[in-house]
């Protein structure tokens, strides 16, 4: 399970290396591509400036797009894409990770990506995802990373995840779960990085629902090396506790922008 996170890791860092070699001619001016000693186009990379200054990513962009057989690594961060342009890429069989922060796609299109065998990470963070859009990720028993922050799903669409037996990664930050929605985590045998910081609906609250009664549930989670939990509710003796349970987590409580700073015990 190790080398399957490392490999998507991998894949994931060639998106942000500044790689570019060459450009597709229907592809955007700022598209970066990789390609391997054959000439095929491995990775490509596709970034608006924010979620508010987003590229515009025409069809015939997504039709190229769909031609590239040797892809592994699409991120099309703050683009314009959206759930009829994930039906033209579900043939792209080497697909490994997809990256749809910020843009269009709604959950439904994880009927789509769910033909795709290989696909091992999927990042939807911000998108208009909801409990029931889940429901295709049962087929999907590869998958090692799920990132589903500032989304609508909640405590109901976590039983959608529990036959995913290889998941590494998973990332419900901005999202509505509640102490007892965790319960549903318990049949992810591998999980190692758990983020739970500010588990309320984007932009509704201040603190996170998740309070000392959460404890048990993650506890009993000891694949766990990584969890995040800034802005909860749990106390200094709940997190002493949970510290406790977890001797080989690193618990982060704390949050600054997008990146969180380890508090390790003592």
């Amino acid at each position: 399970m190790r080398s399957v996170l490392m490999f998507a890791i991998a894949l994931a860092f060639t998106f942000f290396s500044g790689i570019s070699i060459g450009r597709e001619p229907s592809l955007p001016k700022s598209a970066e591509l990789t390609k391997d000693g054959d000439g095929n186009v491995t990775a490509v990379r596709i970034a608006g400036k924010s979620n508010r200054e987003r590229i515009d990513l025409p069809r015939e962009a997504v039709e190229a797009l769909s031609k590239l057989t040797h892809l592994q690594s699409l991120s099309l961060w703050g683009t314009t894409v959206d759930d009829d342009d994930i039906d033209h890429l579900a043939g792209l069989a080497n697909l490994r990770t997809i990256d749809l922060t910020f843009t269009d796609v709604t959950g439904e299109s994880l009927r789509a990506l769910s033909s795709l065998k290989n696909l091992l990470s999927i990042r939807l963070e911000g998108c208009d995802v909801k409990d029931e859009h889940l429901a295709p990720v049962t087929e999907m028993p590869q998958l090692a990373m799920l990132y589903l922050g500032r989304t609508n799903v909640t405590d109901a669409g976590l039983t959608h995840l529990r036959g995913l037996k290889n998941l590494n990664l998973l990332q419900l930050s901005d999202c509505t779960i509640t102490d007892s929605g965790l319960a549903s985590l318990g049949d992810l045998p591998v999980i190692q990085h758990l983020w739970l910081s500010k588990t309320i609906r984007y932009g509704t609250g201040d603190r996170s629902n998740l309070t000392d009664n959460s404890i048990d549930y993650l506890a009993s989670l000891d694949t766990l090396i990584d969890l995040q939990i800034a802005d909860s509710q749990l106390t200094d003796a709940g997190l002493e506790r949970l510290r406790d349970g977890l001797p080989k987590a690193k618990v982060s409580t704390v949050r600054t922008g997008v990146s969180y700073v380890d508090r390790k015990k003592p």
